[in-house]
This record gives structure tokens, C-alpha cells and sequence, in this order.
């Protein structure tokens, strides 16, 4: 299955958790922008690192991991994320 987490962190780069945004099917996980912003403005987070497994192995990233990476740092430049 793959997953979908987010490691949360503060000013000084210390973790104030992990959080589990989605669990998908072996081919894929859905990612909402506004989940991941919203538990990160709740949790007071300077700073996310974004991570997801590819249960096939393969190492390379897909055009949907671009998107969302392209997304996510949009989202967190508007918000001071």
C-alpha cells in the first residue's frame, strides 16, 4: 500500500509530530492540499517535510509527485510554510 505522511516541525526544525494523511492501493494515494496546510496551521508547524513510499520499488518520481510537490510549495509559500 502506499502512504502518504507529513513530519511537522517547528521554528528550530524540531519535530512536533507525523502525521498519516492517506493510505492508498499499490498503485497510488490521494493527497488533498487543504488536509495537509489545515493540520499543519492547527499544529502552530514553521515547516512540513512531505514523504510517500512507491510500494513497486520504482524510484523515480511520477508526474502526479511533481504536481503535488509543485502544489504543496505554492501552498506553503502563501501560507509562510
Amino acid at each position: 500500500m502506499e502512504e502518504f505522511k507529513v513530519l511537522l516541525l517547528n521554528n528550530s526544525n524540531k519535530p512536533l509530530g507525523v502525521v498519516d494523511i492517506s493510505v492508498g492501493s499499490k498503485d497510488g494515494v490521494m493527497v488533498d492540499m487543504r488536509v495537509i496546510f489545515s493540520i499543519a496551521l492547527k499544529a502552530s508547524a514553521c515547516k512540513i517535510i512531505l514523504a510517500h513510499n512507491h510500494p513497486s520499488g520504482k524510484l523515480t518520481p511520477s508526474d502526479l509527485d511533481r504536481d503535488i510537490t509543485r502544489k504543496a510549495k505554492e501552498a506553503g509559500k502563501v501560507l509562510d510554510i
